[in-house]
């Protein structure tokens, strides 16, 4: 299916909700563009086979496949699944035991996937998951793959979780540095440090779509549900960070781009999300659930050192009642393909040869 634009970037975005009655998460998609559209449950845990909740997620940029984590967050077990058709190509790690994983990256082609329990990052196969490289480095998290399939920027604990019993794994770092490997014809080494070990804890690094720079969180302590989380930038390159001040007043996590460079007034234009609790409205903030938002990035700004971001504002679709976080962008909208109303969910119609949502006239 050939994309089709959307406003900022192409295709769909996918976000994890978790409702704060039921406490049962679930991942969330809406199609921008599309007249009518409202945001659908993708996977929830009755779709995949979870317990209680499936949560911590990543997307090819293609579109075609989910790698989710299902519900514990340190280490989970978690499938890698056909964003079509919704069925797992693999499945690893268990509820108490080993090969369990809450943070992933594919590759640009999809075909490879980076999976990390917070110890350790592990180069996987992402069709059969049979392993490449484990582990491809150690006491590493959070990994994120460039544009160009030659960089991954990973974060790195000032001192590494340990194990007990076999069991390894941890829901965050703690003042940990930016650090990145470097591939050099079939093998990967040690790269830059894009920002070194200091006071503060940086994380959730995530490599913009034309590759010169990579967006993270900076927080005073541990990553997990940092409340006092800001957004910064740090240029490939090398370089001093940059908040982005204008969009980030404090407590917003898991930035993503969307996964395109776009032209305004004859500049480059990026678009990012973060979860935040800001308020909103009659909300408090603070302790109301997180919601979604977004802001521009202007590369020519952040060249030249200044704060590239714009006033963030909350994405509409979201229920004000649920907790919404790490927004997933992917260049083509991938969707099951069908002949009849029958090969397609119940909340489906079959249009133009693919499941689409029935949207009320």
């Amino acid at each position: 299916m050939a994309p089709r634009h959307r406003g900022p970037g192409r295709g769909c975005l996918l976000r994890h909700e978790r409702r704060q009655r039921a406490a049962a998460g679930a991942t969330v998609r809406y199609e921008f563009g599309k007249s009518g559209q409202q945001a659908e449950t993708f996977l929830d845990a009755a779709k995949v086979g979870a317990s209680q909740c499936v949560g911590c997620h990543v997307l090819s940029r293609d579109g075609q496949r989910i790698a989710v984590g299902m519900d514990i967050p340190a280490p989970s077990p978690y499938k890698v699944i056909d964003v079509a058709t919704k069925t797992a190509l693999y499945s690893a790690g268990s509820m108490f035991g080993g090969g369990g994983a809450n943070f992933f990256s594919f590759s640009p082609d999809g075909k490879r996937i980076l999976t990390s329990n917070a110890v350790t990052v592990e180069l996987h196969d992402a069709t059969s998951g049979a392993v490449i490289t484990a582990p491809l480095v150690d006491n590493a998290a959070m990994p994120d793959w460039s544009p160009d399939g030659k960089t991954i920027v990973f974060a790195r604990s000032k001192t590494k979780p340990p194990c007990f019993g076999g069991m390894c794994g941890a829901p965050g770092v703690d003042a940990a540095s930016l650090e990145t490997l470097t591939l050099a014809g079939e093998v990967w080494g040690p790269g830059p440090t894009l920002v070194p070990p200091g006071a503060e804890n940086n994380y959730y690094p995530a490599f913009s779509p034309d590759g010169q720079g990579v967006i993270f969180n900076r927080a005073a302590g541990n990553s997990y549900d940092a409340k006092d989380a800001k957004v910064f930038w740090v240029p490939t390159a090398g370089g001093a960070p940059i908040q982005l001040a204008l969009a980030s007043t404090g407590g917003d996590s898991w930035p993503k781009w969307a996964p395109d460079v776009q032209a305004y007034r004859g500049k480059a234009l990026l678009w990012l999300t973060f979860s935040s609790r800001r308020a909103y409205g009659l909300r408090k903030g603070d302790a109301d659930p997180a919601q979604i938002w977004m802001t521009a990035f202007d590369p020519e700004r952040a060249s030249a050192g200044k704060d590239p971001s714009y006033p963030a504002f909350r994405l509409p679709f979201q229920d004000l009642a649920s907790g919404n976080h790490i927004a997933q962008w992917v260049t083509t909208v991938v969707r099951k393909p069908c002949l009849e109303k029958g090969d397609c969910e119940p909340a489906e119609l079959c249009q133009n040869g693919i499941c689409e949502p029935d949207v009320p006239k």
